[in-house]
């Protein structure tokens, strides 16, 4: 019934305009021209009701626009356009990349001034260097400290003194063992043979920095051990640094840990 009222609407306004423009007096249109002009109604009706439609959809996106704040208003337009509101590019896996600067020792942690910072590896200075020159305790050698994920190392060098410094980073679990294979390590190795001396290594201070912490004498060296949370750093002292400065920098060094990656320390 409702189709039948829609057709009148339309083909009567079109016999009524066929009238109105008839040449002579007026005669009833053949059925075709009738319904030719309805369907063009009809048509201009769908297409004129379509674009107010989308007039008024887009009168409506405006608003909202408007009304959300200008940061979030290009995710709202096209969210796949903007794939860098919501994500984010991922951070190195391995490397030193993976340990800030700001982590590591600087020069004014041990000195006032006149100092200097390389940055890069040297090597052959950690404790575990020393392992050809142990006088070993029988028993199997405890096995090297764990693959890190990222270390990175340095030297601060000031007139005639040098500290060196290596940070290592992992899972916290992966810390912790590497701690305890270096205890495990002074344990088969309690002393070297060095130009035919023998020399005592032992730990000479423990728990004074960190979650983790200790120092290791070989006469004038001295090596502090510290680890906090997935961070551990060894350090290599030979300058005839006193017990307390030695802890103090060790302290230092936990705290640039913390302050790296704990908000609240």
């Amino acid at each position: 019934m409702k189709e039948s009222k829609d057709d009148e609407a339309i083909i009567l306004p079109s016999l009524m305009s066929y009238r109105d423009i008839a040449i002579h007096d007026f005669v009833p249109p053949p059925a075709g021209a009738i319904e030719d002009r309805a369907a063009r109604r009809r048509r201009r009706r769908i297409v004129t009701g379509a674009a107010f439609a989308a007039a008024l959809i887009g009168a409506s996106t405006i608003l909202l626009v408007r009304a959300v704040p200008p940061n979030d208003r290009q995710e709202l337009i096209s969210p796949s356009s903007s794939p860098a509101l919501t994500t984010s590019p991922a951070g190195p896996t391995s490397g030193p990349e993976l340990i800030p600067t700001a982590v590591m020792l600087s020069t004014l942690d041990l000195w006032d001034s006149g100092a200097a910072v390389i940055d890069g590896e040297k090597g052959g200075w950690q404790l575990e260097s020393l392992k050809p020159h142990c006088v070993n305790v029988p028993g199997a050698h405890p096995g090297s400290a764990p693959p890190r994920s990222g270390s990175r190392e340095r030297t601060l060098k000031k007139a005639g003194a040098q500290v060196w410094q290596v940070v290592h980073r992992s899972d916290e679990a992966r810390e912790r063992l590497a701690m305890e294979q270096a205890r495990e390590f002074l344990r088969w190795c309690p002393g070297v043979t060095i130009d035919g001396v023998n020399q005592p290594l032992q730990i000479i201070a423990e728990g004074f920095a960190g979650q983790e912490s200790f120092i290791v004498r070989l006469a004038a060296r001295n090596w502090v051990f510290v680890r906090d949370g997935e961070l551990s750093t060894q350090i290599l002292f030979q300058n005839g640094e006193t017990l307390q400065e030695m802890r103090n920098v060790g302290r230092k060094a936990a705290r640039r840990f913390c302050h790296a990656f704990t908000p609240n320390c």
